[in-house]
């Protein structure tokens, strides 16, 4: 009972400063922000947090819309720059200085654009990212800079299309559609995986 006790007494839910993202706070020491990808949940730190909350602060960031979230604010209209705006609001209202930023995906991205746009927010950045796209045969740095280019302005029904899985889909389809193009223009017809052009 006692351990259970002093489990309950760990966890927290920070003050909330937007109706865009909610936190929760677990551990003690020197604090570290956790944002999920695209279709996750907090939840996607489990392992992480049962790792490192017992030397530091973590600050377990649940994004509305996310994962089966409800939307809230971020229903409708751009979600990435509100939420980098939260987070921002987030990190100061509560005082914390420099802290680790570690970002899975989409979160990663989120945790480059809130180091650029609010450099005193992230004391250092861990963007985790390879495992998806090894996973789908893409460039990481292709992904990104199409990410960097589009997402900013991308509405919460237009960010699923960023998934590295649906990512490597639309630029599959997109070029097989530029080869097509080019096909048809010296008048040829072709066969693309199995799809006659």
């Amino acid at each position: 009972m006692a351990t259970v006790l002093a489990l309950q007494l760990c966890v927290t839910f920070a003050e909330p400063v937007s109706d865009r993202i909610i936190v929760t706070v677990r551990g003690h020491g020197p604090d570290v922000v956790l944002i999920p990808g695209l279709a996750s949940s907090g939840a996607v730190w489990d392992a992480t947090v049962r790792h490192l909350e017992g030397h530091h602060r973590l600050h377990i960031v649940q994004i509305a819309g996310f994962a089966s979230a409800p939307a809230r604010a971020n229903a409708q209209g751009p979600v990435i720059q509100p939420t980098l705006d939260a987070l921002d609001a987030y990190i100061k209202t509560n005082k914390l200085k420099s802290p680790k930023v570690i970002g899975h995906s989409l979160g990663g991205l989120m945790g480059m654009m809130l180091a650029l746009q609010h450099p005193e927010d992230a004391g250092s950045l861990i963007y985790t990212l390879l495992g998806s796209c090894r996973r789908h045969r893409i460039n990481p740095f292709d992904y990104l800079k199409d990410l960097f280019t589009r997402l900013p302005a991308a509405k919460i029904t237009e960010i699923k299309q960023f998934t590295p899985a649906a990512w490597a889909k639309g630029k599959e389809k997109s070029l097989v559609q530029a080869d097509s193009s080019a096909v048809r223009d010296k008048g040829l017809l072709c066969l693309v995986n199995g799809t006659r052009f």
